[in-house]
């Protein structure tokens, strides 16, 4: 498909990658808040410890100068000090077992790619063994050092009092660092949570409030012969439930993650494009009543019509995005327009524009077509309720299927504000994560200058 294709190349990647790319990011993000809280709980221990062996100078020299050598007071402190943080990372790793399966379950419910199944694997424990000694090691062996260092004289003339110079410096960065770490990770967590909070302000097009869908996806040859008439018989005794204001159908529900369809076009009253140069839009097939049912505005024009069928003229209405990029000169409403099926429609109305594939997405010029003359796609149907909860209309809207083909499952079935709350399920599960490694960071820190 020249036409469509004109500058592509090919990638071939793995399928992990490509499986991760849209979340890598993210990922990132998180993994360096997770190295940055785990450097702030070592220097928390450590910082911790040397405030503790200041504190015990004086036993220390006490008992180099009764004989003991460096080497005991060595296994001594690492003795104490393997206890301390050998606790803490068995606690650590029962409390990530429990974690990993809560954030496994919910990075599977956000659509985040895993490679594990959500539990806790050997690599990871050998990871927090391995950090969970070297802490040790460092943490034990600078009061030994210290101790080995000082003259012995010189702390049995200060008594119990804590020493200064190079140990209280020591403190001193590793409390400054665990402030740089947490300001940093609550300054990420902070954007993030911003970046989230716009999104929740964007205006999808449409209204969700109050509004049911219904997937089906008809299979075989007389299914998709009859698809149109049975659309139109849904929909018409979807219409006719109580409680129910407004009901249609699409082949492409917006932000439900499904990408739909696109084509090249051309307006029929300019030159033609050479080929490759075409400009691309999406193509969304609806059935009439479809702008009513989400209160998409119309602009200009009309709505589909039960006339726009297979046999009658072609017609389209196209978004604003459309309108604004290539007929802003002219009135849209009556030019003609071709596609890559070599089919030609008329425009007989404007609407206003809608996010089809996320909030944070562009709005792309949208050319909508009558179902019945482009029955591609399978079928959601969207029904508003007159009043109260739009759920409680599911068993009715499956019954209403069911009537027209008993044997046609529903699929999907949830209020149209679920569809837009699950398009901003990984935004919000990212910057919740952030949030909380800022928190823990912000506690951490706050311990740390306390102690």
């Amino acid at each position: 498909h020249p036409e469509m294709n004109t500058g592509w190349t090919l990638n071939v990647v793995p399928l992990r990658e490509q499986l991760t790319s849209e979340t890598r990011p993210a990922l990132w993000v998180i993994f360096g808040a997770v190295v940055a809280v785990l450097l702030i709980a070592c220097a928390n221990v450590a910082a911790l410890l040397l405030v503790r062996a200041s504190g015990r100078r004086h036993e220390m020299a006490v008992k180099v100068s009764l004989g003991a050598r460096p080497l005991h007071l060595a296994r001594q402190l690492a003795i104490e000090t393997a206890l301390l943080v050998g606790a803490g990372g068995v606690l650590g790793a029962a409390l990530a077992r429990v974690l990993t399966r809560v954030v496994s379950a919910t990075a599977l419910e956000a659509g985040v790619p895993l490679a594990t199944d959500g539990t806790l694997g050997g690599a990871a424990l050998a990871f927090a063994m391995a950090v969970t000694a070297l802490t040790a090691v460092v943490c034990g062996l600078g009061p030994a050092l210290g101790a080995r260092t000082t003259p012995v004289s010189e702390v049995l003339r200060e008594g119990g009092r804590g020493g200064v110079g190079g140990r209280q410096r020591m403190r001193g960065w590793l409390v400054a660092g665990e402030v740089a770490a947490a300001t940093l990770i609550l300054s990420g967590a902070a954007l993030l949570g911003r970046s989230y909070v716009a999104l929740q302000d964007v205006d999808p097009g449409f209204r969700a409030e109050q509004v049911l869908t219904a997937r089906v996806a008809r299979r075989g040859r007389e299914a998709q012969d009859t698809e149109v008439a049975f659309g139109h018989e849904v929909v018409a005794r979807l219409r006719a439930l109580p409680g129910v204001s407004a009901a249609a159908a699409t082949s492409f529900l917006p932000l439900d993650g499904n990408l739909g369809i696109g084509s090249t076009f051309f307006l029929e009253d300019r030159p033609e494009p050479a080929v490759g140069e075409r400009p691309v839009a999406d193509y969304r097939p609806v059935t009439p009543g479809y702008f009513a049912t989400l209160q998409i505005p119309l602009r200009q024009g009309r709505d589909f019509t039960d006339a726009d069928v297979v046999g009658r003229p072609r017609v389209a209405i196209v978004n604003e995005a459309f309108v604004r990029l290539l007929s802003a000169d002219v009135p849209a409403i009556g030019r003609r327009l071709s596609d890559s099926l070599d089919q030609t429609q008329e425009i007989v109305g404007v609407v206003g524009n809608v996010t089809l594939a996320s909030l944070d997405g562009e709005l792309r010029p949208t050319i909508y077509l009558p179902f019945a003359q482009l029955p591609v796609g399978s079928l959601t149907f969207v029904v508003r309720a007159a009043g109260g909860d739009s759920a409680a209309l599911g068993r009715a809207v499956e019954a209403a299927v069911r009537a027209v083909d008993p044997n046609q499952p529903v699929s999907d079935l949830r209020p149209l504000d679920d569809v837009v709350s699950q398009s901003l399920l990984r935004p919000r599960v990212a910057s919740t994560a952030l949030g909380l490694f800022a928190a823990a960071a912000l506690l951490l820190a706050g311990i740390g200058v306390y102690g």
